[in-house]
């Protein structure tokens, strides 16, 4: 029997409301952007959990964000470049990885042409990884058939989620999960709890 996943957070913060930072900040990852703004409101809402913020608190809330003074203009974060270097050496490693495939293999193994394969991608009805020179890459679990459903149910309805944000989320261990990973986990029973728990986790509405 499995543990009942914890619910999504709450989503207060709509698009529209998240559009009208862009005149003062610069937004580079706007789902996480919106679930750091829910995360504050919540935080907010003080003792009282459970209690939807009302619209007076929310406007008071966002008002006081949005306020910058003109003399501190919002600094943008450049990485250095032997964090570069160190990203481009941690990234190469999670690639090549045994699991992740070469496309050309998956399709052997999947029974398809590689045309096909580049469909289901296209589609993102496929999880591939993708690094420049370096081809495309597909995580064999992709080749399990409920492993495969719980990645393209998260896929399809996080549709702004980027592949390696996915690929570490399905992959890596987690407390909730009793310190396994979802696709290690992944049952027809649970398959629709695990994605509503995924989709929140990355910031969206289920």
């Amino acid at each position: 029997m499995h543990a009942t996943m914890p619910a999504p957070a709450r989503q207060l913060v709509s698009a529209e409301e998240v559009d009208r930072f862009r005149q003062v900040v610069e937004i580079h990852d706007e789902q996480r952007f919106r679930q750091m703004l829910n995360e504050l409101l919540a935080a907010k809402a003080g003792n009282e959990p459970d209690r939807p913020s009302t619209a007076d608190e929310r406007q008071a809330i966002l008002e006081r964000m949005r306020a910058s003074p003109a003399s501190q203009p919002v600094q943008r974060w450049e990485p250095t470049r032997s964090q570069i270097e160190q990203g481009r050496i941690l990234g190469l490693q999670k690639f090549n990885q045994p699991h992740n495939l070469p496309l050309e293999r998956y399709a052997e193994l999947a029974g398809l042409s590689r045309q096909h394969v580049y469909k289901l991608i296209k589609a993102r009805k496929l999880l591939a990884l993708k690094i420049a020179g370096h081809g495309v890459r597909i995580p064999d679990w992709q080749l399990d058939p409920l492993p495969a459903s719980l990645t393209r149910a998260v896929m399809e309805r996080g549709p702004t989620a980027g592949p390696w944000e996915l690929y570490d989320w399905l992959r890596l261990p987690e407390e909730r999960f009793g310190d396994r990973a979802p696709i290690d986990i992944v049952t027809p029973a649970n398959l629709e709890e695990l994605t509503v728990s995924l989709l929140g986790a990355l910031g969206f509405q289920a």
